[in-house]
């Protein structure tokens, strides 16, 4: 499927800025008209519904852009059905916006390759939303531990110490609610960790219109094949919330026994969104990912051994006139 404005026919996008449906032909604002194929020999998967044209999706593809016509296509089969995601969570940022916050990150950084900030380079970037499971879990939990407290004075010629000994037992009940975890074989895990934290109060039942103009997968992997992130990150929190608990200016603590259990775990399937800028040099792929909510930009500027070894030339050129002119001075 595609979505057509209805007033001049261009292929109408999500806007970040509005937050709503726009075209950018005619500035025509929710004025979609969803085109779906007909036929049965029509694919969306094979075939772009607007020039027909053959694509190639990847195997999780749910949403990408036609090379040769530009419209933004939605792959039905990967929307719908069991592929159908529960809520969403739309773009905040433009595009626009995420080239300034990446020009803005590293525009300093005077090492990095002439070309890496510009607008060239940084119109490839593209909106992604990455399927994440958003998990509920209830949380059971255990801890027993000796702990000592230490006292010493002294009285007269003779040096004392009292050594309490101490028994401490915690239990701990909690909920943990929208534990995300990334259903994406392509992105990698501990930079889609380090784009929380989002908003989840923006979240919002699926459309399937909030799609056109971007890229977007389904999930790769199931729930219940991802479930052991989560409940190792839930299991982690609830063992730090149990330790901290202690108080009191005890000497020593040694844990005796620690048991955290998973009461109940539920879970929605979730898009989430990413801002994406990959740049390729010396044979290297850089990536870089922008929270489409919140900006918070992940990853490390490439540094251009041409500009570093230049650098080292005129500075090594500037001492050695500075040197001369002051040898010529004495």
């Amino acid at each position: 499927m595609f979505f057509r404005c209805k007033n001049c026919g261009g292929n109408i996008v999500y806007n970040p800025d509005k937050g709503m449906m726009v075209c950018p032909h005619c500035g025509g604002e929710e004025t979609q008209d969803k085109k779906t194929g007909e036929g049965e020999n029509y694919n969306s998967l094979e075939t772009c519904l607007n020039c027909g044209a053959p694509i190639k999706p990847g195997p999780f593809t749910s949403a990408e852009r036609c090379e040769y016509c530009g419209h933004y296509l939605i792959h039905d089969e990967r929307v719908t059905g069991k592929y159908k995601p529960s809520e969403l969570l739309p773009f905040r940022i433009s595009k626009e916006k995420a080239k300034e916050i990446l020009y803005n990150a590293f525009r300093k950084k005077v090492f990095a390759p002439s070309d890496f900030l510009s607008n060239q380079m940084l119109e490839k970037m593209e909106g992604m939303y990455v399927p994440y499971f958003l998990y509920d879990m209830n949380v059971n939990g255990e801890f027993e531990a000796n702990a000592t407290k230490t006292r010493r004075w002294i009285s007269g010629d003779i040096e004392y110490t009292e050594t309490s000994i101490f028994r401490i037992h915690r239990k701990l009940a909690a909920k943990f609610n929208r534990v995300p975890v990334d259903a994406s074989d392509v992105m990698p895990d501990d930079s889609m960790d380090l784009m929380e934290p989002y908003d989840y109060a923006d979240l919002k039942d699926f459309r399937e219109p909030d799609l056109s103009g971007f890229y977007s997968e389904c999930y790769n992997k199931t729930s219940d094949e991802l479930a052991y992130r989560a409940e190792t990150r839930a299991r982690n929190d609830a063992s730090k919330i149990i330790r901290n608990s202690i108080t009191g200016a005890y000497t020593t603590i040694t844990p005796m026994y620690e048991n955290i259990d998973i009461a109940s775990r539920s879970d929605k399937y979730s898009l989430l969104p990413v801002w994406q800028y990959i740049y390729s040099y010396k044979n290297k792929l850089y990536t870089y990912y922008i929270n489409g909510q919140t900006g918070k930009l992940v990853g490390e500027a490439p540094r251009s051994m041409g500009k570093i070894l230049g650098y080292a030339a005129t500075l090594w050129a500037l001492i050695f006139v500075t040197f001369m002119v002051v040898m010529h001075a004495a």
